[in-house]
Protein backbone atom coordinates (compact mmCIF):
# COMPACT_ATOMS: atom_id res chain seq x y z
CA UNK A 1 0.00 0.00 0.00
CA UNK A 2 1.39 3.58 -0.96
CA UNK A 3 0.10 6.82 -0.13
CA UNK A 4 -0.34 9.54 -2.97
CA UNK A 5 2.56 11.20 -4.00
CA UNK A 6 2.65 14.45 -5.13
CA UNK A 7 3.72 14.77 -8.87
CA UNK A 8 2.56 11.26 -9.65
CA UNK A 9 0.46 10.27 -12.55
CA UNK A 10 -3.21 10.40 -11.40
CA UNK A 11 -3.61 6.60 -13.15
CA UNK A 12 -0.73 5.33 -11.51
CA UNK A 13 -1.78 6.14 -8.04
CA UNK A 14 -5.54 4.85 -8.86
CA UNK A 15 -4.42 1.63 -10.00
CA UNK A 16 -0.84 0.68 -8.29
CA UNK A 17 -0.47 -0.67 -5.05
CA UNK A 18 2.83 -0.08 -3.20
CA UNK A 19 4.44 -0.16 -0.08
CA UNK A 20 3.13 1.53 3.10
CA UNK A 21 4.74 4.81 4.15
CA UNK A 22 7.02 4.73 7.42
CA UNK A 23 4.79 5.92 10.35
CA UNK A 24 5.56 9.50 11.26
CA UNK A 25 4.46 11.10 14.17
CA UNK A 26 3.06 15.00 13.65
CA UNK A 27 1.61 17.50 15.10
CA UNK A 28 -2.26 17.34 14.96
CA UNK A 29 -3.88 20.90 13.74
CA UNK A 30 -6.59 22.64 15.12
CA UNK A 31 -8.93 21.38 12.53
CA UNK A 32 -7.82 17.57 13.83
CA UNK A 33 -8.26 18.48 17.45
CA UNK A 34 -11.91 20.19 16.68
CA UNK A 35 -12.80 17.07 14.69
CA UNK A 36 -11.67 14.65 17.58
CA UNK A 37 -13.79 16.93 19.88
CA UNK A 38 -17.08 16.66 17.85
CA UNK A 39 -16.72 12.79 17.32
CA UNK A 40 -16.23 12.36 21.05
CA UNK A 41 -19.17 14.44 21.96
CA UNK A 42 -21.29 12.50 19.32
CA UNK A 43 -20.31 8.86 20.34
CA UNK A 44 -21.17 9.48 24.34
CA UNK A 45 -24.25 11.32 23.60
CA UNK A 46 -27.22 9.31 24.46
CA UNK A 47 -28.44 5.84 22.65
CA UNK A 48 -31.27 4.59 20.93
CA UNK A 49 -32.58 2.13 23.82
CA UNK A 50 -30.06 3.16 26.43
CA UNK A 51 -31.13 6.60 27.66
CA UNK A 52 -29.41 6.51 30.81
CA UNK A 53 -26.09 6.96 28.93
CA UNK A 54 -22.89 4.76 29.34
CA UNK A 55 -21.39 2.64 31.79
CA UNK A 56 -17.49 2.82 31.96
CA UNK A 57 -16.58 0.18 29.29
CA UNK A 58 -18.82 2.33 26.91
CA UNK A 59 -17.57 5.15 27.56
CA UNK A 60 -14.27 3.83 27.04
CA UNK A 61 -15.38 2.36 24.03
CA UNK A 62 -17.02 5.45 22.81
CA UNK A 63 -13.41 7.79 23.34
CA UNK A 64 -11.07 4.68 21.65
CA UNK A 65 -13.88 5.19 18.92
CA UNK A 66 -13.04 8.96 18.43
CA UNK A 67 -9.41 10.03 20.16
CA UNK A 68 -7.42 8.26 17.83
CA UNK A 69 -8.13 10.34 14.85
CA UNK A 70 -6.07 13.21 16.33
CA UNK A 71 -3.09 10.96 15.15
CA UNK A 72 -5.24 10.21 11.82
CA UNK A 73 -2.80 11.97 10.01
CA UNK A 74 0.30 10.38 11.13
CA UNK A 75 -1.04 6.82 11.24
CA UNK A 76 -3.92 6.71 9.02
CA UNK A 77 -4.10 2.69 8.91
CA UNK A 78 -3.52 2.34 12.76
CA UNK A 79 -6.19 4.80 13.22
CA UNK A 80 -8.50 3.10 11.15
CA UNK A 81 -8.00 -0.59 12.81
CA UNK A 82 -8.32 0.98 16.40
CA UNK A 83 -11.41 2.96 15.54
CA UNK A 84 -13.46 -0.10 13.74
CA UNK A 85 -11.89 -2.62 16.41
CA UNK A 86 -14.25 0.25 19.30
CA UNK A 87 -16.99 0.59 16.58
CA UNK A 88 -17.42 -3.52 16.57
CA UNK A 89 -17.58 -3.36 20.33
CA UNK A 90 -19.86 -0.42 20.88
CA UNK A 91 -22.10 -2.57 18.24
CA UNK A 92 -21.74 -5.51 20.92
CA UNK A 93 -22.30 -3.93 23.93
CA UNK A 94 -24.23 -0.88 23.29
CA UNK A 95 -26.81 -2.12 20.22
CA UNK A 96 -27.58 -0.66 16.85
CA UNK A 97 -28.33 2.61 15.83
CA UNK A 98 -27.93 4.73 12.92
CA UNK A 99 -24.88 6.52 14.66
CA UNK A 100 -23.77 2.96 15.01
CA UNK A 101 -21.21 3.81 12.40
CA UNK A 102 -19.59 7.04 14.54
CA UNK A 103 -17.76 9.76 13.21
CA UNK A 104 -14.67 8.48 14.13
CA UNK A 105 -15.12 5.94 11.92
CA UNK A 106 -15.84 8.10 9.10
CA UNK A 107 -13.36 10.07 9.67
CA UNK A 108 -10.32 7.12 9.51
CA UNK A 109 -12.28 6.01 6.25
CA UNK A 110 -11.70 9.34 4.72
CA UNK A 111 -8.41 9.87 5.42
CA UNK A 112 -7.33 6.20 4.33
CA UNK A 113 -9.02 7.23 0.96
CA UNK A 114 -7.40 10.37 0.77
CA UNK A 115 -3.94 9.08 2.07
CA UNK A 116 -3.65 5.86 0.24
CA UNK A 117 -4.10 4.54 -3.87
CA UNK A 118 -7.84 3.84 -4.88
CA UNK A 119 -7.31 0.31 -4.77
CA UNK A 120 -5.95 -0.39 -1.66
CA UNK A 121 -8.49 2.50 0.35
CA UNK A 122 -11.50 0.67 -1.44
CA UNK A 123 -10.44 -2.97 -0.16
CA UNK A 124 -9.96 -1.21 3.42
CA UNK A 125 -13.45 0.33 3.13
CA UNK A 126 -15.56 -2.88 1.83
CA UNK A 127 -13.74 -4.77 4.42
CA UNK A 128 -14.90 -2.12 7.21
CA UNK A 129 -18.73 -2.42 5.84
CA UNK A 130 -18.63 -5.92 5.33
CA UNK A 131 -17.50 -6.34 8.84
CA UNK A 132 -20.15 -3.62 10.39
CA UNK A 133 -22.94 -5.07 8.32
CA UNK A 134 -22.37 -8.61 9.81
CA UNK A 135 -21.69 -7.65 13.45
CA UNK A 136 -24.49 -6.04 13.13
CA UNK A 137 -27.07 -8.03 11.64
CA UNK A 138 -25.16 -10.28 14.35
CA UNK A 139 -25.84 -7.95 16.96
CA UNK A 140 -29.53 -7.80 16.53
CA UNK A 141 -30.40 -11.73 16.19
CA UNK A 142 -28.80 -11.57 19.29
CA UNK A 143 -31.28 -9.11 20.77
CA UNK A 144 -29.12 -6.40 21.08
CA UNK A 145 -31.31 -2.76 20.99
CA UNK A 146 -31.54 -1.47 17.83
CA UNK A 147 -32.66 -1.35 14.67
CA UNK A 148 -31.02 -3.66 11.67
CA UNK A 149 -32.55 -1.69 9.28
CA UNK A 150 -29.50 0.71 10.30
CA UNK A 151 -27.04 -0.95 8.18
CA UNK A 152 -28.05 0.37 4.90
CA UNK A 153 -27.64 4.18 6.50
CA UNK A 154 -24.24 3.09 7.82
CA UNK A 155 -23.39 1.44 4.89
CA UNK A 156 -24.09 5.17 2.87
CA UNK A 157 -22.01 7.17 5.31
CA UNK A 158 -18.75 4.48 4.77
CA UNK A 159 -19.34 4.73 1.27
CA UNK A 160 -19.82 8.77 1.61
CA UNK A 161 -16.85 8.90 3.19
CA UNK A 162 -14.38 7.30 1.45
CA UNK A 163 -15.82 8.54 -1.78
CA UNK A 164 -15.07 12.37 -0.30
CA UNK A 165 -11.61 11.17 0.56
CA UNK A 166 -11.18 9.71 -2.87
CA UNK A 167 -11.75 12.60 -4.63
CA UNK A 168 -10.08 15.08 -2.76
CA UNK A 169 -6.91 12.66 -3.39
CA UNK A 170 -7.45 11.93 -6.90
CA UNK A 171 -8.05 15.85 -7.18
CA UNK A 172 -5.04 16.65 -5.42
CA UNK A 173 -2.87 14.11 -7.44
CA UNK A 174 -4.07 15.73 -10.58
CA UNK A 175 -3.23 18.96 -10.10
CA UNK A 176 0.26 17.63 -8.47
CA UNK A 177 0.57 16.12 -11.87
CA UNK A 178 -0.48 19.49 -14.10
CA UNK A 179 2.14 21.52 -12.04
CA UNK A 180 4.93 18.92 -12.46
CA UNK A 181 4.37 18.96 -16.25
CA UNK A 182 4.28 23.08 -16.17
CA UNK A 183 7.75 22.68 -13.93
CA UNK A 184 8.77 20.31 -16.84
CA UNK A 185 8.21 22.36 -19.57
CA UNK A 186 9.16 25.54 -17.91
CA UNK A 187 12.59 23.62 -17.75
CA UNK A 188 12.41 22.99 -21.18
CA UNK A 189 11.59 26.33 -22.42
CA UNK A 190 14.87 27.62 -20.08
CA UNK A 191 17.09 24.49 -21.90
CA UNK A 192 15.92 25.71 -24.99
CA UNK A 193 16.33 28.98 -24.67
CA UNK A 194 20.03 28.47 -23.68
CA UNK A 195 20.48 26.07 -26.24
CA UNK A 196 19.32 28.40 -28.79
CA UNK A 197 21.83 31.11 -27.21
CA UNK A 198 24.99 29.18 -27.02
CA UNK A 199 23.98 28.52 -30.75
CA UNK A 200 23.64 31.93 -31.81
CA UNK A 201 26.72 32.78 -29.53
CA UNK A 202 28.83 30.48 -31.84
CA UNK A 203 27.28 31.73 -35.52
CA UNK A 204 28.13 34.95 -34.08
CA UNK A 205 31.38 34.00 -32.80
CA UNK A 206 32.36 32.19 -36.43
CA UNK A 207 30.65 35.02 -39.02
CA UNK A 208 33.35 37.82 -37.10
CA UNK A 209 36.19 35.24 -37.14
CA UNK A 210 35.19 34.96 -40.79
CA UNK A 211 34.97 38.50 -41.56
CA UNK A 212 37.63 39.96 -39.04
CA UNK A 213 40.46 37.35 -39.63
CA UNK A 214 40.41 37.50 -43.53
CA UNK A 215 41.01 41.38 -43.46
CA UNK A 216 42.96 41.96 -41.07
CA UNK A 217 45.28 38.88 -42.33
CA UNK A 218 45.31 41.23 -45.65
CA UNK A 219 46.32 44.07 -43.74
CA UNK A 220 48.59 42.58 -41.77
CA UNK A 221 50.15 41.10 -44.72
CA UNK A 222 49.86 44.35 -47.25
CA UNK A 223 51.43 46.39 -44.30
CA UNK A 224 54.34 44.37 -44.14
CA UNK A 225 55.14 44.63 -47.43
CA UNK A 226 54.29 48.22 -47.76
CA UNK A 227 57.36 48.54 -45.16
CA UNK A 228 59.69 46.76 -47.18
CA UNK A 229 59.48 48.70 -49.99
CA UNK A 230 58.35 52.13 -48.64
CA UNK A 231 61.99 53.32 -48.92
CA UNK A 232 62.68 52.14 -52.24
CA UNK A 233 59.54 51.92 -54.05
CA UNK A 234 57.56 54.40 -52.60
CA UNK A 235 54.71 54.12 -55.61
CA UNK A 236 54.20 50.41 -54.59
CA UNK A 237 54.28 51.30 -50.90
CA UNK A 238 51.56 53.69 -51.92
CA UNK A 239 49.45 51.24 -53.50
CA UNK A 240 49.55 48.88 -50.46
CA UNK A 241 48.48 51.68 -48.53
CA UNK A 242 45.52 52.11 -50.83
CA UNK A 243 44.96 49.02 -50.72
CA UNK A 244 44.86 48.58 -46.52
CA UNK A 245 42.64 51.45 -47.07
CA UNK A 246 40.12 49.61 -49.32
CA UNK A 247 40.41 46.91 -46.92
CA UNK A 248 39.88 48.39 -43.79
CA UNK A 249 36.55 49.91 -45.29
CA UNK A 250 35.24 46.84 -46.67
CA UNK A 251 35.90 45.26 -43.01
CA UNK A 252 34.80 48.62 -41.29
CA UNK A 253 30.88 48.08 -43.47
CA UNK A 254 31.00 44.22 -42.71
CA UNK A 255 31.19 45.01 -39.39
CA UNK A 256 28.74 47.22 -39.21
CA UNK A 257 26.38 45.46 -40.69
CA UNK A 258 26.67 42.47 -38.57
CA UNK A 259 25.75 44.87 -35.70
CA UNK A 260 23.48 46.56 -36.94
CA UNK A 261 21.50 43.28 -37.69
CA UNK A 262 22.46 42.08 -34.23
CA UNK A 263 20.97 45.43 -32.68
CA UNK A 264 17.92 45.43 -34.90
CA UNK A 265 18.71 49.03 -36.13
CA UNK A 266 17.15 48.31 -39.39
CA UNK A 267 13.55 49.05 -40.34
CA UNK A 268 13.28 46.32 -42.68
CA UNK A 269 14.92 43.57 -44.12
CA UNK A 270 15.51 45.68 -47.01
CA UNK A 271 17.92 47.62 -45.65
CA UNK A 272 20.56 44.78 -44.90
CA UNK A 273 23.97 44.49 -46.82
CA UNK A 274 23.21 41.10 -48.58
CA UNK A 275 25.64 38.88 -47.61
CA UNK A 276 28.40 37.43 -49.51
CA UNK A 277 28.45 34.89 -51.86
CA UNK A 278 30.51 33.15 -54.53
CA UNK A 279 29.51 35.53 -57.04
CA UNK A 280 31.61 38.07 -55.11
CA UNK A 281 34.61 35.71 -55.17
CA UNK A 282 36.76 37.50 -57.78
CA UNK A 283 36.50 40.70 -55.27
CA UNK A 284 37.87 38.26 -52.68
CA UNK A 285 40.72 36.72 -55.11
CA UNK A 286 41.45 40.09 -56.07
CA UNK A 287 41.85 41.61 -52.46
CA UNK A 288 43.93 38.24 -51.82
CA UNK A 289 46.23 39.38 -54.73
CA UNK A 290 46.62 42.99 -53.98
CA UNK A 291 47.82 41.41 -49.97
CA UNK A 292 50.86 39.78 -52.16
CA UNK A 293 49.09 36.22 -52.60
CA UNK A 294 48.75 34.92 -56.30
CA UNK A 295 45.96 32.76 -56.69
CA UNK A 296 43.72 31.71 -59.61
CA UNK A 297 40.18 30.62 -60.00
CA UNK A 298 38.89 27.51 -61.78
CA UNK A 299 35.15 27.30 -62.51
CA UNK A 300 33.56 23.70 -63.76
CA UNK A 301 29.99 23.32 -64.64
CA UNK A 302 27.58 25.70 -65.05
CA UNK A 303 26.82 28.43 -62.30
CA UNK A 304 23.76 28.48 -61.06
CA UNK A 305 22.26 30.58 -58.07
CA UNK A 306 22.46 28.37 -54.84
CA UNK A 307 20.50 28.77 -51.98
CA UNK A 308 21.34 31.96 -49.62
CA UNK A 309 22.70 30.10 -46.66
CA UNK A 310 24.92 27.37 -48.87
CA UNK A 311 26.41 30.42 -51.04
CA UNK A 312 27.34 32.40 -48.06
CA UNK A 313 29.20 29.21 -46.20
CA UNK A 314 30.79 28.48 -49.63
CA UNK A 315 32.36 32.37 -50.08
CA UNK A 316 33.44 31.79 -45.93
CA UNK A 317 35.37 28.48 -46.67
CA UNK A 318 37.35 29.79 -49.60
CA UNK A 319 37.62 33.33 -47.95
CA UNK A 320 38.78 30.98 -44.78
CA UNK A 321 41.00 29.37 -46.61
CA UNK A 322 42.81 31.89 -48.17
CA UNK A 323 43.49 33.40 -44.95
CA UNK A 324 45.24 30.09 -43.50
CA UNK A 325 47.17 30.54 -46.72
CA UNK A 326 47.96 34.20 -46.37
CA UNK A 327 48.83 33.50 -42.52
CA UNK A 328 50.87 30.08 -42.92
CA UNK A 329 51.98 28.80 -46.15
CA UNK A 330 55.06 31.82 -46.61
CA UNK A 331 55.90 32.90 -50.21
CA UNK A 332 53.07 30.49 -52.37
CA UNK A 333 50.61 30.61 -55.09
CA UNK A 334 46.85 29.39 -53.99
CA UNK A 335 44.57 28.05 -56.82
CA UNK A 336 40.95 28.14 -55.88
CA UNK A 337 38.99 25.61 -57.82
CA UNK A 338 34.66 25.69 -57.51
CA UNK A 339 32.88 22.40 -59.07
CA UNK A 340 28.95 23.49 -59.97
CA UNK A 341 27.78 19.27 -60.06
CA UNK A 342 24.25 18.19 -60.39
CA UNK A 343 24.14 16.76 -56.77
CA UNK A 344 26.97 19.00 -54.92
CA UNK A 345 28.84 21.79 -54.79
CA UNK A 346 32.54 21.24 -54.63
CA UNK A 347 35.23 23.31 -53.74
CA UNK A 348 38.83 23.19 -53.24
CA UNK A 349 41.56 25.32 -52.29
CA UNK A 350 45.27 24.58 -53.02
CA UNK A 351 48.61 26.33 -52.42
CA UNK A 352 52.38 25.04 -53.21
CA UNK A 353 53.52 26.73 -50.11
CA UNK A 354 54.72 24.60 -46.79
CA UNK A 355 52.47 21.92 -46.96
CA UNK A 356 52.15 21.90 -43.05
CA UNK A 357 49.86 23.48 -41.54
CA UNK A 358 51.05 24.81 -37.94
CA UNK A 359 49.57 23.40 -34.54
CA UNK A 360 46.76 25.64 -34.38
CA UNK A 361 45.52 25.00 -37.82
CA UNK A 362 45.73 21.12 -37.67
CA UNK A 363 44.06 18.56 -39.84
CA UNK A 364 42.38 17.57 -36.94
CA UNK A 365 40.43 20.86 -36.78
CA UNK A 366 41.89 22.23 -33.70
CA UNK A 367 41.97 25.78 -35.03
CA UNK A 368 39.51 28.42 -34.68
CA UNK A 369 39.18 28.89 -38.68
CA UNK A 370 39.10 24.93 -39.81
CA UNK A 371 36.75 24.02 -36.52
CA UNK A 372 34.39 27.22 -38.01
CA UNK A 373 34.60 25.87 -41.65
CA UNK A 374 33.31 22.15 -40.24
CA UNK A 375 30.73 23.44 -38.53
CA UNK A 376 29.08 25.30 -41.71
CA UNK A 377 29.87 22.53 -43.84
CA UNK A 378 28.13 20.05 -40.95
CA UNK A 379 25.52 22.01 -41.07
CA UNK A 380 24.63 21.28 -44.90
CA UNK A 381 25.28 17.57 -43.98
CA UNK A 382 28.35 17.94 -46.30
CA UNK A 383 31.71 16.44 -46.24
CA UNK A 384 35.14 18.29 -45.86
CA UNK A 385 39.41 17.73 -45.31
CA UNK A 386 42.23 19.42 -44.67
CA UNK A 387 45.68 18.41 -44.77
CA UNK A 388 48.80 18.58 -46.49
CA UNK A 389 48.40 17.57 -50.58
CA UNK A 390 49.67 14.98 -52.76
CA UNK A 391 51.36 17.54 -54.67
CA UNK A 392 52.69 19.34 -52.27
CA UNK A 393 51.29 22.21 -50.32
CA UNK A 394 47.95 22.32 -48.41
CA UNK A 395 44.63 21.49 -49.40
CA UNK A 396 41.10 22.45 -48.05
CA UNK A 397 38.24 20.35 -49.95
CA UNK A 398 34.68 20.49 -49.06
CA UNK A 399 31.73 19.07 -50.30
CA UNK A 400 28.29 20.61 -49.62
CA UNK A 401 25.05 18.98 -51.03
CA UNK A 402 22.81 19.98 -53.26
CA UNK A 403 20.00 17.61 -53.28
CA UNK A 404 16.98 18.62 -51.64
CA UNK A 405 18.40 22.53 -51.59
CA UNK A 406 16.25 25.20 -53.06
CA UNK A 407 17.75 28.73 -54.19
Amino acid sequence: MSPTRPGGSVAGVESRPGVAPAPRLTTPSLADIALTLVAAASSIGPQEGHAGGFGKLNLFLALAGSLPVLLRRSFPLAVLAVVETAQILIFVTVGINVRGVGLGLAVAIYTVARTYDRRTSLRLALAVAALNTVVMLVAAAAGRPGDPANVIPGALVLAGSWGIGDNIRTRRAYLASVEERASRAEREREASAQRAVLDERTRIARELHDVVAHHVSAIAVTAGAAAEVATEQPDRAEEALRTIQATSRQALGEMRAMVGVLEGGAESAGELTPQPGLAQVERLLAQTRAAGLEVSLRVEGRPRELPAALDLTAYRIVQEALTNTLRHAGSARAEVTIRYGDEALELAISDDGRGEAPAAFAADGSGRGLVGMRERVALFHGEMSAGPSPRGGYLISARLPLTGMEA
